[in-house]
């Protein structure tokens, strides 16, 4: 079974049934069909403009112009011309456009909106075995592509991650490049002022610590030594002692002449 019906196959009948002959419009559907099937589709939507003159109403010509448009790969414009001819009073046509609607969307991957008109179609026309086909497939391509965009969006989350956690990694690595640095900085400067310190001559005033001689060791002194030292301070005192008494005797002796 073939995934997408040839679009073709369902504009012959539906312009020979449903404009009937007679119609000035209706030869140029023909011929736009006949163009259509040999794949000329730009002359085929030039007859198909042509007979839309003549039956502007015409919601079978939308149809034809719609299939013209997918023929070419222009699936946006073929979406809007299917979405109007299926507002059509003919159940038929609508079930056809809405078949084909799907196709649309199946071909630009909105398989969420292609399951959508297939299951539209089918409700109209239950016996289209290509619409049940390509709705379930449509149904499958649906949840692939939302298992894509979830793994996608996984793997966007952990590169995301991963980016922040380097980033945060760098920003550590910085402060502790910039904290490492300070305290060079700092030590440096301490030392520095030290150094500087040290070379300066001292001030006025200020006179450097100077060692301080060892004093000579005294002499360790004997019993007879310490004998006459104590002999000669004691004879000292009686000296001066007696020199005192002299001089108070002769004070005592002027006061008594005056009276």
């Amino acid at each position: 079974m073939k995934i997408i019906r040839k679009l073709y196959l369902l504009i012959t009948a539906l312009a020979l049934v449903n404009l009937g002959a007679g119609n000035p419009g209706a030869s140029l559907v023909e011929e736009g069909n006949r163009l259509f099937s040999e794949g000329k589709y730009d002359e085929a939507l030039t007859k198909y403009s042509k007979a839309q003159v003549e039956l502007p109403e015409s919601a079978d010509i939308y149809y034809n112009i719609g299939d013209a448009q997918y023929g070419k790969g222009d699936y946006e414009k073929a979406s809007a011309l299917f979405q109007k001819a299926g507002e059509s009073e003919d159940i038929s046509l609508n079930a056809r456009a809405g078949y084909n609607l799907g196709n649309t969307f199946f071909r630009g991957e909105k398989y969420q909106e292609a399951a959508a008109a297939y299951k539209a179609a089918l409700k109209l026309n239950p016996d289209d075995k290509d619409a049940k086909f390509n709705f379930e497939l449509a149904r499958l391509r649906l949840k692939k592509q939302e298992e894509q965009k979830k793994q996608q969006q996984e793997q966007k989350d952990q590169k995301k991650d991963k980016e922040e956690q380097e980033q945060e990694d760098k920003q550590d690595q910085k402060q502790k490049q910039e904290r490492k640095e300070k305290e060079d900085k700092k030590q440096k400067e301490n030392k520095d002022k030290s150094d500087q310190k040290q070379q300066q001559p001292p001030k006025k005033g200020e006179d450097k610590e100077k060692p301080q001689p060892n004093k000579p060791k005294e002499q360790e002194m004997n019993q007879e030594d310490v004998k006459s030292l104590l002999d000669a301070m004691l004879a000292e005192e009686e000296d001066q002692r007696a020199e005192q008494m002299e001089q108070q005797r002769g004070r005592m002796q002027e006061v008594l002449k005056d009276w």
